[in-house]
C-alpha cells in the first residue's frame, strides 16, 4: 500500500480510480456523479478521469445483518473478492498504473468488515507483486479529518443504520479526531433505519428518494437540532 501520485496534466495517467460499489448502488453512483462534477477536464471526455466502478450487489451480503447477527459470510471478503478481480483484469494492459480503491459505505467501515477487506485486499494483491501499487481510503478516516479541520465543527450527528451504530467505528474515529459525536434519540434512530431498508419505499428500495423517505428524513433532522438544543449541545453537522 502507497500513497498516489497524479499527472498535473492528465491524472488518469498514472491512476485509475476505482469505486468498490454496490454498497449500496445509490451510494456507488453518488460517488461517480461527484468525481464527474469536480474534476477539471480540457473540456472533452478524454481528459476525465480513469473511473472503473465495480457494483455486484447480489455478491456482497448486507453489512447491518451482518454486524448486528454475525453469521453468514463477511461481506468485506466478498468486495474484495470482487475488486481483486477488476484489479487483476486491467493489469493485461496497465501493469503499472496505481490504483486507488475507496468504498462510498459507512457502515461497511466498522472494523469487522473494513479489516478483513483490507486483509484479503493485501493477500491477493502480495501473492501476484501488485500490493505496492494499490492505496485503499478509508473513507471514515477522510470524513473525520474533514471535519477536524473545520474550526466551526465540533458536535457532530451520526444519521446511520443500526449496523453503523453498533459497529462503533465512526464515532471512535470522531472522537479520536477531538469532535464530540452525537446520535438521534432511540426513536428517532429506529425511524432514520426503517427510512434506508424498507422495501417499499426506503432508500434502498427505489431508483430515486421516495416522499415518504424525504419526509421521514427532515423529521430526523428536525427532532437531532431540537434535541440538540434542548440538551444544551447543538449540533453542528450532519452525517449521512
Amino acid at each position: 500500500w502507497a500513497g498516489a501520485s497524479a499527472n498535473s496534466v492528465n491524472p488518469s495517467a498514472n491512476a485509475l480510480l476505482l469505486i468498490a460499489g454496490g454498497v449500496g448502488p445509490r451510494a456507488s453512483i453518488e460517488l461517480h456523479a461527484k468525481i464527474l462534477k469536480n474534476t477539471i477536464t480540457a473540456g472533452d471526455d478524454q481528459s476525465h478521469l480513469d473511473v472503473l466502478h465495480v457494483s455486484c450487489p447480489a455478491r456482497v451480503s448486507d453489512r447491518t445483518g451482518f454486524i448486528c447477527g454475525g453469521a453468514g459470510p463477511n461481506p468485506g471478503e466478498q468486495l474484495a473478492d470482487l475488486v481483486a478481480e477488476a484489479v487483476l483484469a486491467t493489469r493485461a494492459n496497465h501493469p503499472s498504473r496505481r490504483i486507488i480503491i475507496g468504498v462510498p459505505c459507512v457502515t461497511f467501515h466498522a472494523r469487522m468488515i473494513f479489516d478483513a477487506f483490507e486483509a484479503r485486499l493485501i493477500s491477493s494483491f502480495e501473492s501476484t507483486g501488485e500490493g505496492s501499487k494499490v492505496v485503499l481510503i478509508n473513507l471514515i478516516d477522510s470524513i473525520c479529518a474533514t471535519f477536524a479541520a473545520d474550526d466551526d465543527i465540533k458536535r457532530v450527528c451520526v444519521l446511520g443504520t443500526h449496523g453503523t451504530v453498533k459497529g462503533g467505528t465512526l464515532f471512535a474515529s470522531l472522537a479520536e479526531h477531538g469532535l464530540d459525536p452525537a446520535l438521534p434519540d432511540t426513536e428517532t434512530q429506529a425511524l432514520l433505519h426503517e427510512s434506508i431498508y424498507n422495501t417499499s419505499w426506503g432508500l434502498k428500495s427505489k431508483s430515486r428518494v421516495t416522499e415518504k423517505a424525504r419526509t421521514n428524513l427532515m423529521q430526523v433532522l428536525r427532532n437531532a437540532v431540537n434535541r440538540g438544543k434542548q440538551i444544551g449541545q447543538p449540533i453542528d453537522a450532519f452525517l449521512l
